[in-house]
């Protein structure tokens, strides 16, 4: 069975450079969605290095990645490198569709898995091995108009603090005749809403196995009023991260 060489969160052909077997005459590369077209760009610096090879990128939304990498690996077509959300790289590796990257780390002059971070390493990893290179890992913080502060007549030097301070500021930077909310974030029903809402809950003290906790709760509550009383936008459940 032909196995996947996977990126975690989005494709490094950097990693190809010093795992990916070179004897073939093609590369299938997938890519999802992205700002810069950075696949593309690493693909043409591949083909500098390997010129025998050439690199097919073929774009995935990533809406559609999962189900369209099921498929592959059911099809037994799948592309030779493949980007994976940190998340299904366990579920993926556990249906032995992906490559144990381990030995071809080992001899790696590119990549050392000991500089990688071991947050994004665990989600790349299964059982103890290693089946995806994380490219990149999702942070998040909260931002702010100084312009529109000043507008509001709040203190552009001095932004919220608490829950109730970041709920008054937005009240007063909302203007609802003109569209303009004073806050904005992804409650979308997936993984990146949970992305987005997990710091709220371990801000009031509970945790990602604790939802039942009181300060999981307060973290819903809080989220609730915000909608409620419109000072996010309704398309808040709709609005994906990059969004």
């Amino acid at each position: 069975m032909k196995k996947l060489l996977a990126a975690s969160a989005a494709i490094g052909l950097a990693l190809s450079l010093s795992c990916a077997p070179l004897h073939a005459a093609s590369l299938s590369v997938w890519a999802v969605d992205e700002p810069d077209d950075y696949t593309a760009k690493m693909a043409q610096e591949f083909a500098k290095l390997h010129p025998d090879v050439h690199v097919q990128i073929r774009k995935v939304g990533f809406a559609a990645l999962n189900d369209e990498t099921m498929r592959a690996v059911m099809s037994g077509n799948m592309p030779d490198v493949v980007p994976i959300d940190n998340p299904n790289t366990a579920m993926f590796a556990s249906k032995n569709a992906l490559l144990d990257l381990g030995p071809y780390l080992a001899k790696s002059k590119v990549i050392d898995a000991k500089q990688i971070f071991p947050g994004p390493l665990k989600n790349a990893s299964w059982n103890g091995k290693i089946y995806a290179i994380p490219r990149g890992t999702n942070t998040l913080a909260l931002y702010y108009n100084k312009d529109m502060f000043k507008a509001a007549g709040l203190d552009p030097e001095h932004p919220p603090q608490t829950w109730d301070e970041l709920y008054t500021d937005a009240q007063k930077l909302t203007d609802a005749k003109k569209g303009v909310y004073g806050l904005a974030f992804s409650a979308i029903n997936t993984e990146e809403g949970v992305f987005q809402f997990l710091p709220f809950v371990q801000a009031a003290g509970a945790d990602w196995d604790r939802m039942s906790d009181p300060g999981a709760v307060r973290a819903v509550a809080f989220w609730q009023k915000l909608l409620d009383s419109k000072v996010a936008s309704p398309d808040t459940l709709t609005h994906s991260q990059s969004e």
